[in-house]
């Protein structure tokens, strides 16, 4: 009874895969969701994020065109791998693009690592 009070617990407070952290982090940058990424971006990689804030609020187009683009890209875990450590991992995601009107698919390797129990993006997220 004990295991299955722990498990529950586990689940129901949200426990993300390193998987499901991409396409939450990948999400929130498609609608600059600044505090989302935040929430789940690894703390060396929140400076760039702060520069990236200060640009897109300095200089409001470029904010709008990356917009623009980020809402026809579509994305999709297609594999993930935890290291034998069980602190970090990468996840490889399928991202499609509509590019000057023609489809481009393209594959990228995101890093993460665990930080208190939770996955984070070990990445540059724009």
């Amino acid at each position: 009874m004990l295991v299955l009070s722990a498990c529950w617990l586990i689940t129901a407070c949200g426990a993300k895969s390193p998987s499901e952290t991409a396409e939450i982090v990948l999400k929130a940058t498609q609608t600059l969701d600044f505090e989302t990424i935040k929430k789940y971006l690894a703390e060396e990689r929140l400076l760039r994020l702060e520069d990236k804030i200060k640009d897109f609020n300095e200089y409001p187009e470029s904010k709008e065109q990356f917009l623009l683009q980020a809402k026809d890209v579509t994305f999709k875990a297609l594999s993930e791998n935890i290291n034998e450590d069980g602190n970090s991992a990468t996840v490889t995601m399928q991202m499609t693009s509509l590019v000057e009107g023609e489809t481009r698919t393209f594959e990228k390797k995101v890093e993460f690592v665990k930080v208190n129990g939770e996955w984070k993006f070990n990445d540059n997220p724009l």
